[in-house]
């Protein structure tokens, strides 16, 4: 019997070019998790209204080293909270972007604990929402 490669929906929803549901591999699919409890503001989820970090809001909440804790410890703790079980975060680094006050950069550096690799996850946000991601490692 042969195994199948696990596969995911992809995020966002979308088609694949040639039909049927876009999907990806388990590491991708890891990172679209990541990103939902990032920018899914706290309240958004009718029945898991503490469900998400919302960083978005956090853009404009100032940028001195107190809030900057605060964001790391809030997005840790949603994280260890909400995908505890598939990955462990090792490190949270939170910053204004240098070009533009208005967008907060955060990077995630976190091991997927089935395969024991370390990913990183470089998130933009701003007030419109997600500016750009960057995934490495």
């Amino acid at each position: 019997m042969a195994v199948t490669p696990e596969r995911h929906l992809a995020v966002p929803f979308d088609l694949a070019p040639g039909g049927g549901l876009r999907t990806c591999g388990p590491e991708q699919h890891l990172r679209d998790l990541v990103l939902q409890v990032l920018l899914t503001e706290p309240g958004e989820r009718v029945n898991r209204p503490d469900f998400g970090c919302g960083v978005r809001r956090l853009v404009f909440a100032g940028g001195d080293e107190i809030q900057r804790a605060t964001t790391r410890f809030l997005i840790t703790q949603n994280l260890d909270r909400w995908l505890g079980d598939r990955l462990r975060v090792e490190q949270v680094d939170v910053r204004a972007d240098p070009g533009a006050e208005e967008v907060l950069r955060v990077t995630i550096v976190y091991v997927v604990k089935q395969t024991g690799t370390r990913q990183a996850l470089s998130v933009a946000a701003g007030a419109g929402g997600l500016v750009a991601t960057e995934a490495g490692l």
